[in-house]
């Protein structure tokens, strides 16, 4: 009787054994599959261009916008055009985003011209004019297409302003 309970116990741990290396070979299975799809995902699948985050709801791609050569000029700090009294000033600083590097070298030459003609015309707008984002984004476009009247080389793609305080 005891050598047939040895015998049962002695096939039941080699039974467990062989379950035990079973299912640790079926763990490393997976995890080399994981691995493999993680590196597929974010390794292999990063090259291709992110189209899937261009792609508006609707399925149409939206184009990637091209960024030009950025040049900051200065601060400029003016009155605003006065109606009832009230005196208004306006600080904007502005950076130029130029279409290539010959309309930076044509601003840079002509960088008295230029400014002297952003502060008059930030001196002709008033508060109401150039309130909200709306009106930020007029006074934008207004400076970008005042600004490409003075170049030949090149042009003005964008303005951004980098800071915009009215008091």
């Amino acid at each position: 009787m005891a050598e047939e309970a040895a015998a049962t116990a002695e096939v039941q741990a080699g039974s467990n054994n062989k379950m035990m290396l079973m299912l640790f070979a079926v763990n490393m299975v997976l995890v080399v599959l994981f691995g493999a799809a993680m590196l597929y995902f974010l390794v292999l699948k990063g090259d291709e261009p992110a189209k899937a985050e261009e792609t508006a709801e609707d399925g149409v791609e939206t184009p990637v916008m091209e960024q030009g050569i950025f040049l900051p000029i200065d601060t400029f700090i003016t009155n605003l055009y006065v109606r009832k009294g009230q005196v208004h000033y306006l600080k904007v600083s502005i950076t130029l985003e130029c279409e290539n590097k010959d309309a930076v070298e044509e601003i840079k030459e002509r960088l008295p011209q230029i400014r002297n003609s952003i502060i008059l015309l930030l001196a002709s707008k008033t508060v109401k004019e150039i309130s909200g984002s709306d009106g930020m984004a007029a006074l934008q476009e207004e400076i970008r297409g005042h600004l490409n009247k003075f170049l030949s080389k090149g042009k003005v793609i964008r303005v951004c302003f980098t800071e915009f305080v009215v008091q």
